[in-house]
């Protein structure tokens, strides 16, 4: 089963960050605190993806062993396209801290 953070949960932690950062009224920290928001969204994004291969790894097994060699090869071309927007996901989640540092 997949767990996702629903969008308003986003939107409502955007918002806290941006009242923060009015409150204290400090225009780097507001960059800061939606710089971190980015920095949770694409750990969200890993997470979402490695749940996502690992579900569809377990439903590749089962069409396996069902027999079903057209629905196989359908889920594993999905693995493969799961797998490539996993390794996007992985690249962007390095290179956040990266650019968060130059702009700080």
């Amino acid at each position: 089963m997949l767990v996702v953070r629903p969008r308003e949960d986003r939107d409502l932690l955007k918002l806290i960050c941006i009242i923060s950062a009015g409150h204290n009224g400090s225009v780097r920290k507001m960059q800061y605190e939606s710089e971190n928001v980015e920095l949770t969204e694409a750990e969200d994004d890993v997470r979402q993806l490695e749940q996502h291969i690992a579900d569809q790894q377990i439903r590749i097994k089962g069409l396996q062993a069902a027999g079903h060699i057209d629905d196989e090869m359908k889920a594993r071309e999905g693995l493969f396209l799961l797998s490539d927007a996993l390794e996007i996901a992985r690249r962007r989640l390095q290179v956040e801290p990266h650019v968060r540092g130059k702009l700080l």
